[in-house]
């Protein structure tokens, strides 16, 4: 039996890029926030993938059960995800199905959105980061900022947003401007040193993202003594 285990203290946790291994992410924040209580405040960071994954850690109570978390992201069992295919159709399912998950929420989170911006006057690349938002729908499109791929997301270099032009953010990754210097956990695919299949690189489905799932919950699980000495110090 796991017990719930309390930590008070000002928490940050940032999300760094998962590219298809996103639910490997959403695995170790769904274990983080089922069984490590963060009694006090959690500022979040989102870069990329990792944008989505902040958003849901803010707005969900429970994100335990990975076929719940797929119906309202993707919302077709049968939907099978290739990088270099149908990237476009993952944003418009996760960007129209959250909106509408989140429309009735009013108070928008904690959250810091790093993306990669590109200047067209200067034609400069910098990292942007955005922590005020008007909306949850405000936010939602941050996101996809975030996480959008050039060229292969859509069919342009960047998503124009507010009359400004934007990339993933991991194309220039920043750690600066993550929030806190201290009692902090970055969280990424190879921070259990997780060895994955080549084909989770370009091609993810309902199953492949329930196994990567169990995988960042189960990894989690195993470190779980890491993660609170980590909190404590």
């Amino acid at each position: 039996m796991l017990l719930l285990t309390r930590i008070n203290a000002y928490v940050c946790i940032n999300i760094l890029g998962t590219g298809l291994y996103l639910p490997y992410s959403l695995g170790v924040i769904g274990y983080i926030k089922k069984h490590i209580e963060i009694n006090d405040s959690v500022k979040l960071s989102g870069v990329s993938g990792g944008s989505w994954c902040s958003l849901l850690y803010a707005l969900e109570n429970d994100l335990s059960n990975h076929d719940e978390i797929w119906n309202y992201t993707m919302g077709d069992d049968n939907f099978k995800l290739r990088l270099t295919s149908n990237m476009h159709e993952f944003h418009h399912r996760i960007e129209k199905n959250l909106k509408l998950r989140y429309k009735d929420v009013k108070a928008v989170p904690d959250i810091s959105i790093l993306a990669t911006r590109y200047d067209n006057q200067r034609m400069k690349l910098f990292n942007e980061k955005i922590s005020s938002f008007e909306s949850i729908n405000d936010l939602i499109n941050y996101c996809a900022c975030s996480s959008y791929i050039p060229y292969i997301s859509g069919t342009l270099m960047c998503r124009e947003y507010n009359n400004k032009y934007y990339m993933d953010g991991d194309i220039l990754r920043n750690p600066e401007l993550y929030n806190c210097q201290k009692n902090f956990i970055n969280i990424h695919r190879h921070m259990w040193d997780r060895k994955f299949k080549l084909n989770n690189l370009i091609y993810s489905d309902k199953n492949v993202s329930r196994e990567l799932f169990a995988q960042g919950w189960n990894d989690t699980e195993k470190n779980k003594d890491y993660i609170l000495n980590l909190l404590k110090k």
